[in-house]
């Protein structure tokens, strides 16, 4: 076109202005991948330098968002062991208090014996004795009662801290619910906006090839069109990434990720085979 005639030089810099800055970005990308399979690498147990290829998810990233907070909140308290593990510690320290206040009772003790004697005239055939003994420690330095206080100290502290972690599983499960409603709502959002910039892009291109529009407008709708095409990756693995938090909020296991991994052996031109596996997100 400029060749012809029927653009102006500053359309071809500015062309040329955004070629450079999509290279800039490019560059800058590549970079940040490098550091992001480090940082998966490491952060699974394998070394820095293994090459990792994840897999695109195959399920839709817009899933349970439909989930209520009443259901969250049971299912999280029915699972999370940390909260069973309190429960049953409450469930011990009550058993503490039911036997130090038994202590401030009378013990009652059965005791008998039964004798048989063979081979004598004078001593009789059979013996049998039985009885019941009461022992009653009634001051014995008040330990008994200092024991039923004790235990019930420790009786209000495993109520307490029941407590504290039951409300904080439930304010974490909730957390998690409301950031994946607005991540999933967010990410319609998004995709409905690509859909409108895949479409702008689309006439400003028609309204270029007729010399009706501008180079500035074409790359102003090119830019937009990548830009939401970003936000919609952001938004899609932002879903995934709340999903994995309302799993670990509700006690559920965690779902593999599919990854291709290879690692270099040290030697120029040899790496060790490629490996595949599961690993948790």
């Amino acid at each position: 076109y400029f060749r012809q005639g029927l653009v102006g030089r500053n359309d071809v810099l500015r062309v040329e202005l955004g070629f450079a800055n999509a290279r800039q970005r490019v560059i800058q990308a590549n970079g940040g991948v490098t550091l992001a399979r480090a940082r998966l690498a490491m952060t699974i147990g394998l070394r820095a330098d293994t090459v990792i290829e994840p897999v695109a998810p195959d399920a839709d990233t817009a899933g349970r968002p439909s989930i209520d907070f009443a259901a969250a909140e049971r299912q999280a308290l029915a699972a999370r062991l940390e909260f069973r593990e309190l429960a049953a510690r409450l469930e011990q320290a009550r058993s503490g208090v039911r036997a130090a206040w038994s202590r401030l009772l009378p013990q009652a003790n059965l005791v008998g014996s039964y004798q048989k004697t063979t081979g004598s005239s004078l001593a009789s055939i059979a013996g049998f004795f039985a009885g019941l003994v009461f022992t009653w420690d009634v001051f014995d330095w008040g330990a008994p009662y200092h024991g039923t206080v004790e235990a019930n100290a420790r009786l209000r502290q495993a109520r307490i801290a029941l407590d504290k972690v039951r409300e904080a599983i439930r304010l974490e499960t909730r957390a998690a619910v409301v950031a994946l409603k607005s991540a999933a709502e967010a990410l319609g959002v998004v995709r409905a906006a690509v859909n409108q910039a895949e479409e702008n892009y689309r006439l400003e291109s028609r309204r270029y090839e007729a010399r009706v529009g501008t180079s500035f407008d074409l790359l102003d709708a090119e830019s937009l069109l990548t830009q939401a095409r970003g936000q919609r990756e952001t938004a899609s693995y932002d879903v995934l990434i709340a999903q994995s938090a309302l799993r670990r909020a509700m006690g559920e296991a965690p779902v593999e990720a599919r990854v291709s991994t290879s690692t270099d052996s040290g030697t120029p031109g040899k790496s060790g085979a490629a490996t595949s596996g599961g690993y948790d997100p």
